[in-house]
This record gives C-alpha cells, structure tokens and sequence, in this order.
C-alpha cells in the first residue's frame, strides 16, 4: 500500500508535467507556452470571446442612431429638414438594428463557450 497502489493492487497514474493536458489514458504531451497556457487552454480562450471589430459595429450603430436623433432635434443638417419624420425610423432603424448585431453576438459567444 506504501508503494503507490490502492487496496485493489493497481498503482496510481504518475502526475502530469506542467503544461501537459491529461487524456483518457493519461497525460499526453502537449506544447506548453511561455505563459503556462498549453496550446489547448489557448484555443478555449479565444474561442470564447467575441472579435474585436464585433464591439465597433455594435457601438458605431448605437452612436449613429443616437447622432441622428440628436442632430435632428437640436441642430438638423441640410438635408434632414428635407427627410422630417424619416429620421425617427431611420434613428429605429439604426437602433434595431445595434440590438440585432448584439444579440446575434452574444448568441455566437454562448454557443462557442458550448452552453447553448
């Protein structure tokens, strides 16, 4: 028993290297980073974020709309006296459409992280 085996007689698996991923026969080599992270934990990490230019999208057509409605209420340029009540849909429409690019994104985020 004081020679690393259970009551059974089997011995234990021998620990695992840093940076070495277990698999279901024991620990198999995996490239270790100089950080730590081994290729596989690096892979999980960006898979579970969104790409940076979804975060632009997504505040660029919230300031658009926002910039619509706050130019044609205080100061309306030329050529939005001329569209009148069409600033307020193309305003709901900008606005639809940041909610949609967000959800759609986080959506993506969640069933990459495999919860959905």
């Amino acid at each position: 028993m004081g020679d690393g085996t259970d009551p059974a007689g089997h011995h234990a698996p021998a620990a695992a290297p840093r940076g070495a991923a277990l698999d279901a026969d024991g620990p198999r080599a995996t490239p270790a980073r100089a950080d730590g992270l081994t290729v596989d934990d690096t892979r999980i990490r960006q898979a579970a974020g969104p790409a940076p230019w979804h975060g632009a999208v997504t505040i660029g057509l919230f300031f658009a709309a926002a910039g619509t409605l706050i130019t044609y209420t205080l100061l309306p340029l030329p050529g939005q006296r001329a569209f009148g009540a069409g600033n307020y849909w193309l305003a709901g429409g900008l606005f639809a459409a940041h909610l949609l690019v967000s959800r759609l994104v986080r959506l993506r985020v969640v069933r990459a992280a495999g919860g959905g």
